[in-house]
């Protein structure tokens, strides 16, 4: 890893590498504060779920869309009609599938506020995870680090922290994101990925559970800082994926 990085000198990354069965990892930077881009939508299921298990609210609950709500970028829930009605379990999807910026802000305003997140997030005993703007995030305001978010890629598939009903639907969440071009593009075949991708002119990354066809089980996250678009961050983060993808699978 560490030699790929040598080849993308204008590219800043971050990674973190879990192996399940063995325990063993590969920490890059992993403690370092990078801007969350979409990526910060994972605490934000998280949080949902959890939610649902304490009885708060369902997943056949339903919001109403409102301008209050709609955000530009990611996603087609902005260019549907005002008080149309969505339940919260298509809101969730697409918050994922598609990265929609407006389901997005829906569900943090139905889980109480950004604030409550952030509390919740401190429960988790995460100290470096902040939702601090609604999306889009376009100026990074929104942060984590590539170990807290391993560590909520762990917890999603730890039955100790949800129950296995939330990891099956978060699963089924993550197992259909749209955007295949980044750690996925550098997995071989009949690899899964459960993941989520975030993107804003300074930072690319992704975050995520690989199962290779051989049984092994990863976790992986990489937050590339980049210069403003540049497609070199896209290229470091395949390249990287395809190192740790060979190594797990061989």
């Amino acid at each position: 890893l560490k030699y790929v990085m040598s080849q993308y000198p204008s590219v800043k990354p971050a990674v973190y590498v879990w192996q399940y069965g063995t325990e063993k990892f590969a920490d890059i930077n992993a403690s370092e504060i990078y801007s969350a881009a979409s990526i910060i939508k994972v605490p934000v299921l998280i949080q949902l779920f959890k939610s649902i298990e304490r009885g708060q609210l369902s997943l056949e609950d339903k919001m109403v869309l409102t301008d209050y709500y709609r955000a530009e970028g990611s996603g087609g829930l902005q260019y549907q009609a005002e008080n149309s009605e969505w339940k919260i379990d298509t809101l969730a999807r697409i918050m994922i599938t598609d990265s929609d910026n407006s389901s997005t802000n829906m569900i943090i305003s139905k889980l109480g506020s950004m604030t409550d997140i952030n509390s919740a997030i401190r429960e988790w005993g995460l100290k470096n995870t902040y939702v601090q703007t609604w999306l889009p995030d376009m100026t990074g305001n929104n942060h984590t680090t590539a170990h807290d978010m391993a560590t909520m890629l762990y917890n999603i598939d730890n039955t100790n922290f949800l129950s296995l009903q939330s990891k099956e639907k978060i699963f089924d969440y993550m197992g259909h994101v749209h955007n295949n071009r980044l750690i996925q593009a550098g997995l071989g075949p009949g690899a899964l990925f459960m993941h989520k991708t975030g993107d804003i002119g300074k930072m690319l990354g992704d975050a995520g559970i690989v199962f290779t066809p051989n049984g092994q089980k990863y976790i992986i996250v990489i937050l590339a800082n980049r210069p403003h678009n540049s497609v070199l961050g896209k290229e470091f983060i395949v390249k990287a994926s395809e190192v740790v993808y060979n190594y797990m699978a061989r």
